[in-house]
C-alpha cells in the first residue's frame, strides 16, 4: 500500500507539521504509527464509517457540554464541516487550531489538552443523574441508541 500509505499520512497531518524541520522526529513517529495500523482493520473501520447512517439529526439531542476541535489545515474533514457539526450541538464549543491537520492531538497536544481540561471541568460541575444527563438521547431503535 506504499503510495496509499503516504497519501494517508499527508491527509492526516497538516502541511505545517509535515514541513517543519524541527519536528522531523515527531513526523517520523506519526508516520510509523499510521503505517503500522492493521490495514484490514483500517479498511473495515473506513467502510463502516462510510456505511453508517447520517447522524446530523441526532446532534441537537446531545445535552452534554461538547468540544469540536478542527485543524485549520485538515484535508480529511474540512474545518467548515466541523464547524457545521459543532453548530448542530447545543452546548458545543468550536476550536480551530492554526497550523494543524486532522491529527491535531498529535500536532498540538498542549492546545488540545487545555481545551479538553476546560471541557471536563465544565462537565464536572453537574451532578451525575441530574436533568439533562450527559449522554445522547437517541430515538428508540436508532443505530445510536446504545451511545
Amino acid at each position: 500500500m506504499g503510495m496509499v500509505d503516504e497519501r494517508l499520512v499527508k491527509m492526516m497531518l497538516g502541511k505545517t507539521f509535515l514541513n517543519d524541520a524541527a519536528r522531523a522526529g515527531e513526523r517520523e513517529e506519526a508516520r510509523r504509527q499510521f503505517l503500522s495500523n492493521d490495514k484490514v482493520g483500517f479498511a473495515k473501520a473506513v467502510r463502516g464509517w462510510l456505511r453508517s447512517p447520517a447522524a446530523m439529526d441526532l446532534l441537537p439531542h446531545i445535552a452534554a457540554p461538547a468540544l469540536m476541535v478542527a485543524g485549520e489545515e485538515d484535508a480529511a474533514v474540512k474545518p467548515d464541516r466541523s464547524r457545521q457539526t459543532a453548530d448542530a450541538i447545543p452546548r458545543c464549543r468550536f476550536l480551530l487550531l492554526p497550523h494543524c491537520g486532522h491529527s491535531s492531538p498529535f500536532e498540538a497536544p498542549g492546545a488540545v489538552t487545555a481545551a479538553l481540561t476546560e471541557l471536563f471541568e465544565e462537565a464536572g460541575t453537574r451532578k451525575p443523574g441530574a436533568a439533562g444527563r450527559n449522554r445522547l438521547s437517541a430515538p428508540a431503535g436508532s443505530a445510536f441508541e446504545c451511545l
